[in-house]
């Protein structure tokens, strides 16, 4: 009765092939004054790698699942998230 959803093993892979992809959002600024230093310095300092393009922030990285923990957190400031 206590069997996993899935195997282990099937899931170990499907995460290992996705590590391997990367993955984009695009935030939208709140307003045309861009976005505060303090919010770049603090994706900066936890390692995200990032550019500023046309006065939006795109975000990239490997990991699917801290990705959306952080898409969640711009969505809850107020921000617009677009996936690319």
């Amino acid at each position: 009765m206590n069997e996993p959803f899935i195997e282990k093993k099937l899931a170990e892979k499907w995460l290992a092939e996705r590590m391997f992809s990367q993955y984009s959002v695009t935030v939208h600024p709140k307003d045309t004054g861009g976005f505060p230093e303090r919010l770049l310095r603090k994706i900066s300092d936890d390692g995200w790698e990032h550019t500023l393009r046309e006065e939006k922030l795109v975000v990239l990285s490997n990991d699917p699942m801290r990705l959306a923990r952080l898409v969640i957190i711009f969505q809850r400031a107020g921000y617009f998230v677009q996936e690319d």
